[in-house]
């Protein structure tokens, strides 16, 4: 079996990688371990074509006595798309009459791959609106991370509008979308107000993320003639 520290391996990030040993045999004792570790290559080109796995330090093999639990510290390519990845682990060791003998194993590591976008300037037209009219508020997201963004939803809320929701839907890694929201004006401010936009989204296992962003609008008192209409 094998433990992960962080239990979450992140691409770009050291972890330590721990791998506990049993000896199964009834009868017959093991020393003189030699484990090496080989990590598949990834990459779209010469230029970026590595391990997955590096150690931080020192090679790839380790040597022990006797059974013991072995550690090694990693680094995860920063690259890595979010999927786990396979180590083949070769062993050499002797038995109680110093036969040599030599297996195969290998153990598959998940990776995850942190979210990262950015939002444009908010368009706000008009930039004041009175109690009961609309304005539009819009702006681009753009999706800079490795993973695509499940479900985003974008949420604006105010003292001075009404609570509007806007689903965005997914977003591909690499790829941009528009938020495009309708705020209707429900109490007079005293000048510009700070309106929050909430993002939410959900990553491959549904897990639902929040970020905001604020943005100023003014609202002011409903006129005597729309008042009267009214």
């Amino acid at each position: 079996g094998f433990t992960t520290d962080p239990a979450e391996v992140r691409a770009g990030s050291d972890f330590t990688l721990t791998i506990h040993l049993k000896n199964t045999s009834k009868s017959t004792r093991v020393s003189n371990m030699l484990f090496n570790l080989n990590a598949p290559t990834e990459g779209k080109d010469e230029q970026t074509m590595a391990p997955a796995f590096l150690p931080t330090s020192g090679a790839s093999s380790i040597y022990l006595d006797g059974i013991a639990a072995i550690s090694i510290q990693l680094n995860a390519k920063a690259d890595l798309l979010q999927k786990p990845y396979s180590i083949d682990m070769g062993m050499k060791y002797e038995d109680a009459n110093a036969a040599q003998i030599e297996a195969d194993s290998s153990i598959s590591i998940p990776v995850k791959q942190d979210a990262r976008f950015e939002f444009s300037d908010f368009d706000i037209s008009p930039e004041a609106i009175a109690v009961g009219e609309e304005g539009n508020v819009s702006c681009s997201l753009y999706n800079l991370g490795r993973i695509k963004l499940y479900n985003v939803k974008a949420t604006f809320e105010g003292v001075g509008i009404k609570k509007e929701e806007v689903f965005v839907g997914n977003v591909e890694s690499g790829a941009a979308a528009s938020i495009d929201a309708m705020l209707e004006g429900k109490k007079a401010t005293k000048g510009p107000a700070k309106v929050t936009m909430t993002l939410s989204y959900e990553d491959e296992a549904g897990k639902v993320s929040t970020t905001t962003k604020d943005l100023q609008l003014e609202v002011t008192e409903m006129s005597a003639d729309d008042a009267a209409m009214m």
